[in-house]
């Protein structure tokens, strides 16, 4: 896992409901090609770990 430090704007916020979590939209800015296919690769990674334990 790596840290990373970046510009960013929220875009959108949704309250949690009983049946769902509340969610956060952020448009990252200024974003170099490589650490944008990182966060893409970390992104997909957790959400087939998530499936996988029937979380999502």
């Amino acid at each position: 896992m790596q840290h990373l430090e970046l510009k960013g704007e929220v875009v959108r916020i949704t309250d949690p409901t009983s049946c769902k979590v509340g969610q956060l939209s952020i448009k990252f800015m200024d974003m170099e090609k490589q650490t944008k296919e990182m966060m893409i690769r970390y992104t997909l990674k957790r959400q087939i770990d998530l499936r996988r334990k029937g979380l999502l």
